[in-house]
């Protein structure tokens, strides 16, 4: 059974927390605003039971009603502004429960009214529709209710399960119909997520290689600078090793004038092989592998 729930309605697996989570707020505002609705409604049914009921069956229904209301306020001070989707699953499967058991319990305590065919049909699709939880925990109340409401009959009505069969069949259509078309919408908001998720991630990945691509301009642009400040000092450097190889043959050996010329010398060749690399690095120049003995 689990697993025929899981095919009708997939999850998204790893992804399921982050979409439940994404959606938390608009779970939270929905589940609210069914809960107040129910909460309208079943006021209005019980003050109209007490037009026509005698003081007994009042008396039953109201301890029913009275305990549904405390229960139902309970749980909503409790799991007020629940910050998890598993909490607000498992408030809105238990809250479910409790009032599936408090609309079936009036079968047994007070005449038959058509009243209860409509509110269990309206229960069925409205959990289907409202519940936020998953498949497996919006089934499990309606199918609570709707053999609860069989065996009221059976047991509170003494209508047989012959007699029942057509309420028998109208139940599980219901159910079937409010599985399909439930398991669809949530289905369905589950694939717009993944695609918003997915645009998101190809937007961000664009947005990377945009700014690799940034890099990459400032890099080259750089490296032209680079080139066009080496090629210059090189040429200056060039002009500075002419000089200094003029001054040289002037100058008489092993003199200090002589040694400090070739002090320079050395300098202006070591800033040559600087300016090289520099030339290298902004790709101006071939580089010229070379064996060296390490």
């Amino acid at each position: 059974m689990l697993g025929l729930l899981e095919k009708i309605e997939p999850t998204l697996g790893p992804q399921e927390d982050a979409y439940r989570t994404h959606f938390l707020a608009v779970d939270r505002a929905r589940a609210v605003g069914s809960f107040t609705l129910v909460l309208i409604l079943t006021t209005v049914v019980f003050a109209l039971e007490m037009t026509y009921l005698d003081g007994t069956q009042f008396l039953r229904i109201a301890i029913v009603r009275i305990l549904f209301f405390a229960i139902s306020l309970g749980m909503y001070a409790a799991m007020r502004g629940p910050t998890t989707p598993a909490l607000l699953d498992r408030a809105s499967f238990w809250w479910s429960t409790a009032f599936s058991v408090q609309l079936a319990m009036p079968m047994y305590l007070r005449p038959p009214s058509r009243a209860d065919d409509v509110g269990t049909m309206l229960l069925i699709l409205a959990i289907y529709a409202l519940s936020p939880a998953s498949l497996v925990e919006r089934t499990l109340p309606c199918i609570l209710l709707s053999v609860g409401y069989v065996i009221a009959l059976l047991l509170g009505r003494d209508i047989s399960l012959m007699q029942q069969l057509p309420t028998i069949f109208v139940l599980i259509a219901m159910n079937a119909l409010g599985i399909v078309a439930s398991a669809r919408s949530h289905t369905q908001r589950r694939r717009q997520y993944q695609s918003a998720e997915n645009l998101r991630s190809a937007v961000a990945e664009r947005d990377a290689l945009i700014d690799r691509l940034r890099q990459s301009h400032k890099m080259e642009s750089m490296g032209r600078i680079v080139g066009g400040v080496a090629h210059d000092f090189n040429n200056i450097l060039g002009t500075m090793l002419a000089s200094v190889d003029f001054l040289l043959e002037a100058l008489p050996g092993k003199s200090t004038p002589r040694a400090d010329a070739e002090t320079i010398r050395a300098a202006v060749k070591r800033g040559a092989e600087l300016t090289q690399q520099l030339l290298a690095f902004s790709r101006q120049q071939v580089l010229e592998p070379k064996v060296v003995n390490l």
